[in-house]
This record gives C-alpha cells, sequence and structure tokens, in this order.
C-alpha cells in the first residue's frame, strides 16, 4: 500500500513542474485545480490506510468543494483579459 502513496506523491509533482513553466494564468489555474484533485485522492487513500474518518472528510470536502471556484475564477479572469505576471 505505500508504494501506492508513494507513486501518488511523485504524480503530484507534474502539475507543480507545468505550473513552473506555463505562461497563461488559465494553464496556471489547471496545474493548481490539478494538485487539488491529486491531493484530495491522496488524502482518501491515507484514509483509507490508516482507518480515519476526518481525514476522509477532509479529502472529500477538497474533491468536492475545491475545483469547481477555482475553474470559474480562472474563466473569469481569461475572459476578462486579467493577467497575473
Amino acid at each position: 500500500m505505500n508504494w501506492i502513496i508513494a507513486g501518488m506523491t511523485a504524480a503530484l509533482a507534474l502539475p507543480i513542474l507545468d505550473f513552473l513553466r506555463s505562461g497563461t494564468i488559465w494553464e496556471k489555474m489547471m496545474a493548481f485545480a490539478s494538485v487539488s484533485a491529486k491531493s484530495g485522492v491522496l488524502m482518501l487513500a491515507l484514509a483509507v490506510i490508516k482507518a480515519d474518518g476526518f481525514i476522509a472528510l477532509v479529502g472529500l470536502i477538497t474533491l468536492s468543494m475545491g475545483n469547481a471556484g477555482l475553474m470559474f475564477l480562472a474563466y473569469l479572469f481569461e475572459r476578462l483579459e486579467i493577467h497575473c505576471d
């Protein structure tokens, strides 16, 4: 089971590298959304391994609430042509 957690942690590095290389705000927001989704799944996996309901609750909240607002902000920033440099 620990090798699954190690693989999921390594997969978290890919969006972070994409964030550092991307230029537009839309790509940066997508990288943050990807990190948010992957961290939520990682929390759920840890909750199953440790049999802890509170970690699972935080993971579920992260998965259900985190990405919707972030994607809406990215859309608004792109639509209004706001640049964050």
